[in-house]
């Protein structure tokens, strides 16, 4: 009779496959890093732990399902069910025992990683269903689509699942960078048909490998293993020199050919794992060896050196650790506590002091890099203030011409002037003076009906935050207890939702926000490590929120006073439109006509000028 045993059960989940899931997990965490200097190895823990067993159940139930469709047989490569080292209700159990294990750790992974949970559920999803499905319930594998739903499963889900949990968001950017490794996926499970080819075809499953036939069959082997080495050589040459380091592993490829050739197929398919993994890993670490800079000398623009400037200089590599230096400092929560641990690490693990003597080479160290950086933000600042002048003397110009434009139209077409009598004006203009006052009388009930709260710096306070605005963005300030790290909080931004609160614990904000947010452009700190601030960058940038979060009181954006400094940050158009309605808006409130009443006044000047025969002194316009 069978028996279940620890042994028996790890030879069944065939660990030698797991490579394939390592390798994967193991690009999306280096691709969060590289791409968004986001890293945790809590969530990297977890997400081994979620995944690992996902791929063990897939294999579990590879096993229970073709057996129980007469698929294996004593010519088979797995013989765990058909020589009964185990029976099907043990093999079927265990695979429900790796699922729950793996659903455990999702529940953790919340606890702990950025991405929002309904994201992390739903790519998780797509991954336990690959798994599933590729005998179980439609059976994939039996219809010769095995082959699409395992390279999906294993290639761009796993390792955007690996991504997200890490960065915190969900992106394609990191998809192109799959498929080196991806395509050794294929090769691993092509290997797996081509070795099985007989046996299969007695079982009547259909696989690719079955439909090309024998040659064809071994010559796209052939092609997945070599592709991924001609993929990276590409991307040496033409993207970046590290990227070669996946090359040290063609010999473990040519070994692997040489044997395909030989007709040496029984151990096929864990080589191509190791081949898979050796090279996979290579490709992480080249990922990661490779220098920011180099992705930046493609495409640059060619315009002259004057007008490059200072931006020019900093695109040689000042901002390549800029992703590492924002995390470290979200994490010090702080400038001062920023100072303090990058010279304690000075201190620790160099010898910046120590080599520095009594101290005076250190200090102009420091002295010469504040000055040369002092010089650079001069320099861009000029260009700035150049760029700004410039701005507003074309605005000005434009402004000018289109002024004159206007007033000559404006007297090609006036109608003829109407005059009257002040005496019979004064009269008729009785019976209009009760509505008139009546108007004005209304004025005020109109601006009481006006819904909102004052704003308060623009923007409001609730029972859980503070908040200011600008036409650009939103910044949002949440209380924390005294003494709170970053480390501590699980901050989540995304385009139409904001959610603040403690890792492990219910969120201090949590909701749908107003409107759009450039997710990409938010960021966030614990200032004085007491309080979260938020800068969220509007999508909108030409629109006032009521409210940060949608059902929050809203503040009556009627009321709202644009920073007349914030002005130089719209296009001339628009800082056009918001300087005339803050003109007209003081002159109401000085008792003084409005630019268009000014406007009316000066044709009626200009008029008089031009027909100095006819007497104004007894005339009024209506």
């Amino acid at each position: 009779m069978a028996t279940l045993t620890v042994g028996r059960a790890l030879i069944a989940m065939r660990p030698w496959s797991f490579t394939v899931t390592l390798c994967s997990v193991a690009l999306g965490s280096a691709l969060a890093y590289r791409l968004d200097g986001r890293y945790d190895g809590r969530v990297l823990a977890l997400t081994l732990l979620i995944t690992v067993p996902v791929h063990a159940a897939g294999n579990l139930l590879n096993t229970f399902y073709d057996f129980k469709r007469g698929c294996d047989g004593h010519g088979s490569s797995d013989l765990t069910l058909v020589k009964g080292r185990l029976l099907p209700a043990h093999v079927f159990n265990i695979a429900v025992g790796c699922l729950c294990v793996s659903a455990l750790a999702m529940a953790l992974l919340a606890t702990v990683s950025p991405l929002a949970p309904r994201k992390q559920l739903a790519v998780y999803t797509l991954g336990v269903l690959g798994a599933l499905t590729y005998t179980g319930g439609p059976g994939f594998k039996y219809r010769a689509l095995g082959d699409v739903l395992i390279v999906l499963t294993f290639g761009p889900v796993l390792v955007l699942f690996a991504y997200g949990v890490q960065a915190g968001a969900l992106s394609a950017a990191p998809l192109a960078l799959t498929l080196p490794p991806t395509v050794h996926v294929e090769a691993v499970l092509h290997g797996n048909n081509l070795r099985d080819m007989h046996e299969d075809s007695r079982s009547g499953i259909r696989t690719l490998a079955l439909l090309l036939g024998r040659r064809r069959a071994e010559q796209l082997f052939v092609a997945l293993v070599l592709l991924p080495f001609a993929l990276v050589l590409w991307q040496a040459l033409t993207v970046a020199p590290a990227r070669g380091a996946a090359l040290l592993a063609l010999p473990l490829g040519a070994k692997l050919l040489g044997a395909v050739r030989r007709g040496a197929l029984t151990d096929l398919p864990r080589k191509t794992a190791g081949l898979q993994f050796v090279f996979g890993m290579l490709y992480v670490a080249s990922l990661l060896l490779q220098n920011p800079s180099n992705r930046r000398h493609r495409n640059r623009s060619r315009r002259p050196a004057a007008a490059r400037g200072a931006k020019e200089r900093s695109a040689m590599g000042d901002d390549k650790f800029d992703g590492l230096y924002m995390t470290v400092a979200q994490q010090a929560g702080g400038i001062d506590p920023l100072f303090d641990s990058f010279f304690g690490f000075l201190r620790r693990k160099t010898d910046f002091f120590t080599g520095a003597g009594d101290g005076s080479k250190a200090e102009a160290t420091m002295t010469a890099a504040f000055a040369k950086h002092g010089k650079l933000f001069a320099a861009e600042n000029a260009e700035k203030e150049a760029r700004e002048a410039k701005r507003r003397a074309d605005e000005e110009a434009r402004k000018k011409r289109v002024a004159e434009e206007k007033a000559k139209q404006a007297a090609a077409s006036a109608p003829p002037q109407r005059f009257e009598d002040v005496a019979d004006e004064a009269v008729k203009s009785e019976p209009s003076a009760a509505p008139a006052a009546a108007a004005d009388d209304g004025a005020p009930a109109a601006d009481e009906e006006s819904k909102g709260a004052k704003p308060i710096l623009n923007g409001g306070i609730t029972d859980k935050y503070r908040w200011t605005q600008t036409l650009s963005d939103v910044t949002v300030f949440v209380p924390v207890p005294e003494g709170t790290r970053a480390k501590q909080l699980a901050v989540c931004i995304e385009q139409r939702s904001l959610r603040v609160g403690f890792k492990g614990q219910p969120p201090i904000v949590d909701g749908e926000l107003h409107a759009k947010v450039k997710a990409d452009d938010c960021l966030w700190t614990v200032e004085d490590n007491r309080e979260v601030s938020l800068t969220l960058q509007k999508v909108n940038g030409m629109e006032w929120w009521k409210c940060v979060l949608v059902g929050d009181p809203e503040i009556d954006t009627q009321k709202v006073e644009p920073e007349n400094s914030n002005l130089s940050d719209l296009d001339g158009e628009t800082r056009q439109t918001v300087e005339k309605m803050m003109y007209d808006q003081r002159q109401k409130q000085l008792g003084l006509p409005t630019s268009e009443e000014q406007k009316k006044q000066d044709m009626l000047a200009k008029f008089m000028a031009q027909h100095p025969e006819m007497d104004f002194s007894n005339a009024k316009i209506c």
